[in-house]
């Protein structure tokens, strides 16, 4: 009898009704220079093509459904019950991997033992504006980097790889309770104790598109790092006074996004109550602040300016909607 053997690497794909793009998306798994990997699919009750398509495939993909839809914490959790591959990576049904992904990283895994998570460049594909950019130039952090991603996050899903032990070693994988957030809560977790390499190299193209997280969301968004942060400390009390700084950003950060999410809706005074506290914490703080002390006209005009100067439409159009 010949054993089956493990894959090298597995690739989990949770989706949900993603039939527009994820053809592509499995593609770009199959074009991989790199051969040795599994799919494990959790189609999340899709209502729409997505089981088809995937099971139009070969074996290669390991196709399994939830018939109730779950938080997306608990459909990767299901999702990695199935894992055989020694390596573990991510990618949504509506993003793509360039075709050295794997095997660039594989490299690294193999010639670095003390790299337990690697992450990467990305091309962004946003198809709403219809451009292509490279996600960053700037050097990002590699080795101890947990308190670096406290202060600011670089992480994008579809470009990680992690040595599956790094994660089975968890009294908890992905939480349950989260459906923005899962993914910082594990890897700021693994972090803690493990370290990160960075490439430069663009390796994930991520896609923008009219269909994804409404500004309703983003705000569930921002809870959910909060909820992550308070559990961190409580796992490790330590971070409150090792890592102040790097909270007090991100404090400031999240600050930021609420006090720039209250304006979009028209909650000037929600806007200026939320950025108070942190309005010395940096010059953008100042700015939001200063913006919302003066007369309500007036910070219309500066804030629709601010948004011209960005060239974002969807801003203003917002903004206009607000004061109809």
């Amino acid at each position: 009898m010949i054993m089956e053997q493990n894959p090298k690497v597995s690739v989990i794909m949770n989706c949900y009704n993603s039939a527009p793009y994820l053809r592509e998306a499995i593609d770009s798994v199959y074009a991989q220079t790199f051969k040795d990997w599994e799919i494990v699919f959790l189609d999340n009750a899709s209502t729409d093509e997505s089981a088809n398509i995937a099971k139009s495939y070969d074996p290669k993909i390991k196709y399994f459904k939830e018939e109730i839809k779950v938080t997306l914490g608990a459909a990767r959790n299901l999702a990695l019950k199935h894992v055989k591959g020694e390596y573990i990576t991510f990618l949504d049904c509506d993003d793509v991997w360039l075709p050295t992904k794997l095997e660039k990283q594989i490299e690294i895994m193999n010639s670095k033992p003390e790299i337990d998570f690697i992450y990467s460049n990305y091309i962004i594909n946003d198809q709403v504006d219809n451009k292509k950019r490279v996600w960053t130039t700037h050097p990002q952090p590699s080795g101890d980097v947990f308190g670096a991603f406290l202060s600011v996050y670089p992480v994008a899903l579809l470009t990680v790889m992690i040595r599956k032990k790094a994660v089975y070693e968890l009294p908890e994988y992905f939480d349950e309770r989260l459906g923005f957030a899962e993914e910082y809560d594990l890897f700021m977790r693994i972090l803690m104790n493990h370290k990160a390499e960075y490439m430069s190299e663009p390796l994930s193209s991520y896609r923008v598109h009219s269909k994804m997280s409404t500004l309703n969301k983003m705000v569930d968004n921002i809870k959910e790092m909060e909820y992550v942060m308070e559990k961190l400390v409580m796992i490790n009390p330590s971070i409150k006074t090792e890592y102040a700084d790097a909270l007090k950003h991100l404090q400031t950060s999240n600050a930021l996004m609420y006090t720039w999410y209250y304006i979009m809706t028209g909650d000037y005074s929600a806007a200026k109550q939320k950025i108070s506290y942190y309005r010395f914490s940096n010059l953008k703080a100042l700015f939001y602040y200063f913006l919302l002390n003066m007369p309500r006209p007036i910070t219309d005009l500066l804030w629709m300016l601010r948004c011209c100067l960005k060239g974002s439409r969807s801003q203003q159009d917002v903004i206009k909607q607000n004061n109809k």
